[in-house]
């Protein structure tokens, strides 16, 4: 397996990826992303080494995104019997396969590394204005319960 030359953000992006097994494009979702590739998770697994036409898009980006790309591994569909352990269960964690894309020109690989950074900020802005939300009504649960005590007390 290669080295990873760029850092993956962890997105649900919806892609559409076209392979030689399908006859239809299927629709799936990003595990991660980088400007050289992908994590696509699958129930699915397409042939090692297959090329597939990968489309997707990025919010607030008005430009189309589509790569051809190399399935250079697949990951989670082993199960405990094809790994020789029975007490695992048969049900991976993470299931699909990684794309490297092979037709990207270094303009396009700066583009999207630009709007991939902004989408990171925007899921850790989401992430930070949840667990504020997430405290609040932890706060606002304890004044109840307290309350509610208080009220159970004086009965």
């Amino acid at each position: 397996m290669q080295r990873r030359l760029e850092n993956r953000i962890r997105a649900q992006i919806p892609v559409e990826i076209v392979h030689s097994g399908c006859k239809t494009p299927q629709q799936l979702k990003t595990v991660d992303l980088s400007p050289r590739g992908a994590f696509i998770s699958s129930d699915e697994k397409p042939p090692r080494d297959d090329v597939v036409l990968c489309n997707f898009d990025l919010p607030s980006d008005p430009y189309p995104y589509s790569f051809f790309g190399r399935v250079c591994y697949i990951k989670g569909f082993e199960t405990a019997a094809h790994k020789g352990d029975a007490n695992k269960k048969d049900a991976p964690t993470k299931r699909g396969f990684g794309l490297s894309f092979i037709d990207t020109t270094p303009i396009e690989r700066l583009r999207l590394r630009s709007r991939l950074e902004e989408v990171e900020k925007n899921i850790r802005r989401a992430d930070v204005f949840k667990r504020q939300q997430i405290s609040k009504l932890k706060q606002r649960l304890s004044a109840l319960w307290r309350r509610l005590l208080d009220l159970h007390i004086t009965y």
